[in-house]
């Protein structure tokens, strides 16, 4: 939107150049991507000293359940995917971005796999049982 341009400061209520609808997908896409950056900070925050970019075990590791990994198991992942998806919403066009996202929830899941037997292999039943409450990237569904 831009200013009307009379002095007052009010903005126009059309997108000037723009085809209808555009400007709600453009703003659902800077909200998803909003939405999901501050997702993944507070996944970062919550994890602490343990967060590395290396799946590993660090001294005296607990097992996170609580804030974002008590709505999915990997947050920063899914923030990841939100990101991608608020960026191809904004800049590309609908199969590419399906094409990139199969390609990053594929190699996602390798990663996530080798995470997850580290997990099990510290953690035991208590990392099970969060594994059967918590879904994996989208809550309730994946």
């Amino acid at each position: 939107m831009r200013s009307r341009g009379d002095g007052t400061g009010r903005l126009d209520r059309h997108c000037s150049g723009c085809e209808e609808g555009e400007l709600a997908v453009a703003v659902g896409a800077a909200l998803l991507a909003a939405a999901s950056g501050l997702f993944g900070v507070w996944a970062v925050r919550t994890l602490g000293k343990q967060w590395s970019l290396v799946a590993r075990l660090a001294d005296q590791h607990e097992l996170i359940t609580n804030g974002p990994y008590a709505i999915v198991r990997h947050p920063i992942y899914t923030a990841l995917l939100g990101l991608l998806l608020a960026t191809g919403i904004a800049l590309s066009e609908f199969l590419p971005t399906v094409i990139a996202a199969a390609i990053y929830a594929g190699a996602t899941m390798m990663r996530v796999g080798s995470e997850e037997r580290l997990l099990a292999s510290a953690f035991g039943a208590a990392h099970t049982d969060y594994k059967r409450r918590v879904r994996a990237f989208i809550p309730g569904i994946w």
